[in-house]
């Protein structure tokens, strides 16, 4: 298959929704203190995405930047809906 068809192929574009977001993953392990300081982090535009990264990998949860970034912006698998 060419181009064209992988991008006409709506099962090859289609959200897999088997795979749960990094961070959905992360925030459902979190204590509800913890969760509500990352969700203002997170809401927080002066906030680096990559340092929040950075303290939850500091702190035993590997995630990327990436990961970071999508769920900030709500259009990881877990929060688009």
């Amino acid at each position: 298959m060419g181009l064209l068809d992988d991008l006409n192929d709506s099962n090859k574009l289609a959200k897999k929704n088997s795979m749960r977001c990094a961070m959905c993953e992360i925030l459902s392990r979190l204590t509800a203190d913890e969760q509500k300081a990352l969700n203002e982090a997170l809401a927080n535009p002066d906030a680096s995405k990559a340092n929040i990264a950075r303290i939850l990998t500091s702190n035993g949860y590997k995630v990327s930047q990436s990961s970071v970034t999508r769920h900030a912006r709500r259009e990881c698998l877990g929060l688009s809906r």
